[in-house]
């Protein structure tokens, strides 16, 4: 699962940076400086887009909030220490990006 762990990414349509537009518009203190000069940039340049990016991607609760995220929640096997279990069942949970699920045909 980690191997192939979604990728997260801040895009251009995306719900999330209109939101983000606004938090920069109006000087909100959610955003460092930096981060605020390359959001406004970013409408113009993609330079700008990619280090808005990768700051925001740099911190996990930015990361959880601009892409698919994965936690193992449950996990049950075995019934004694020390020996290993026959069968071992395990729970992911995943949150799905919805701007990027394309649901089957």
């Amino acid at each position: 699962m980690e191997e192939h762990a979604p990728v997260a990414s801040l895009r251009r349509d995306s719900a999330i940076y209109s939101f983000l537009q606004c938090v920069a518009i109006h000087d909100l203190p959610l955003a460092p400086p930096a981060v605020r000069k390359d959001l406004l940039d970013s409408r113009r340049h993609n330079g700008a887009l990619r280090r808005a990016e990768r700051a925001l991607l740099a911190d996990p609760l930015t990361r959880s909030i601009l892409g698919t995220t994965q936690a193992v929640d449950l996990v049950k096997g075995g019934v004694k220490i020390n020996a290993l279990p026959e069968t071992v069942k395990a729970v992911v949970n995943y949150r799905i990006d919805t701007e990027r699920y394309v649901p089957p045909r």
